[in-house]
């Protein structure tokens, strides 16, 4: 709760996050069905050989979702005066292009860091749109969105990841803390243990 004067300020936050988790839940969803389609396609035969061996359903499968996203942020990015905002845009997405092509072939290695993607593709959508949203207040005397927009990308756009599946594999198993042993006070009393010290002794 705020004062009621600033209760957009208030909420903004919890705004930009609520956008943010639409972003992934989408990029999620979509690739999800993209997943389930070609997996019928292989399945499903239609005039004697599967669905994914038939060159138009084999042509509407191959639809580039990357590529759209490129085309999209383009359209958002043009006419825009930040020049270092729109540079770590495409150059994050070539980036999640070239780590998709290493990493297509290696299912293991692209659940595991398809996280990383799906955050950086969200970040890259989110910073084109605030670069529009900068470029329109801009003209309008608003500094706010611009500024709004240089934190955001100082923060890093790039969110891709390779794992290693023997580091990951020594995590599960790994404790943060370690309680010391129980501490006799001199009466022969076991204390109860603390992070500084045995306690003073009651008796």
């Amino acid at each position: 709760m705020g004062e009621l004067a600033h209760g957009v300020r208030q909420v903004a936050p919890m705004l930009n996050v609520t956008r943010t988790w639409n972003v992934v839940c989408a990029v999620a969803n979509m690739a999800c069905a993209i997943r389930l389609t070609r997996d019928y396609a292989i399945r499903r035969r239609a005039f004697g050989r599967p669905l994914i061996e038939q060159p138009l359903h084999a042509q509407t499968l191959a639809g580039d979702g990357l590529a759209a996203l490129r085309a999209a942020s383009a359209d958002w990015l043009d006419g825009n005066d930040d020049m270092h905002a729109a540079s770590a845009i495409r150059q994050s997405l070539d980036a999640a292009a070239r780590w998709l092509d290493q990493h297509a072939v290696a299912r293991d290695s692209l659940e595991a860091g398809a996280r990383g993607l799906v955050f950086t593709l969200a970040r890259c959508a989110a910073a084109a749109l605030l670069v529009r949203q900068a470029s329109s207040s801009s003209a309008h005397g608003a500094a706010r969105p611009a500024a709004a927009l240089h934190r955001f990308v100082q923060r890093g756009l790039d969110r891709l990841v390779t794992p290693d599946a023997d580091n990951t594999a020594l995590l599960p198993g790994w404790r943060c803390f370690h309680r010391p042993p129980p501490v006799t006070c001199p009466h022969g009393l076991k204390c109860r243990d603390f992070l500084h010290g045995p306690p003073p002794c009651s008796i």
